[in-house]
């Protein structure tokens, strides 16, 4: 009985330390596509100097769990951007046309805005939770095999 603990203790360590290596070689290309979804989110004439400078960024972010969170940091930053831009566009739209529909003498209160309900702001969320996740079970992962070589 006490052989299979050992076997199977033995199997565990291998296992998490393939899979912590395998976790470990995807991370940079997980975190450069993070970086890429994010430009995507920018407005048009804003893409390419944000890619440079988060991509040039993310080279100089020491470790693989810090460029994921750097990255998911450019993901909210993007989201940010996209809709601090579309509220401005808003603003100036609503401008223009409370400026056409002025009737002197009547009460113009313009057009009513819409609520937040944001598609980008839902997928940046559920891409942050699952980054935040994936960093928990990193974790747990990382404290487990810590554990399985201190007992050798």
């Amino acid at each position: 009985m006490a052989i299979m603990k050992v076997v199977a203790s033995f199997a565990a360590v291998i296992a998490a330390k393939i899979s912590a290596d395998e976790v470990n070689a995807w991370l940079p290309w997980a975190a450069r596509q993070l970086v890429a979804f994010a430009v995507r989110l920018l407005p048009e004439d804003e893409r390419s100097r944000y890619s440079e400078e988060w991509s040039s960024y993310l080279t100089e972010v020491p470790g693989d769990v810090g460029k994921i969170l750097a990255a998911a940091g450019f993901l909210v930053a993007g989201v940010r951007i996209d809709l601090a831009w579309s509220r401005s566009e808003e603003t100036q739209d609503t401008q223009a046309n409370a400026q056409e529909t002025y009737v002197r003498g009547r009460l113009n209160f313009g057009p009513l805005p819409e609520p937040e309900r944001s598609p980008a702001s839902f997928i940046s969320s559920a891409i942050l939770n699952g980054a935040i996740l994936l960093f928990a079970i990193l974790i747990g992962a990382a404290a487990k095999l810590h554990v399985f070589q201190f007992l050798r």
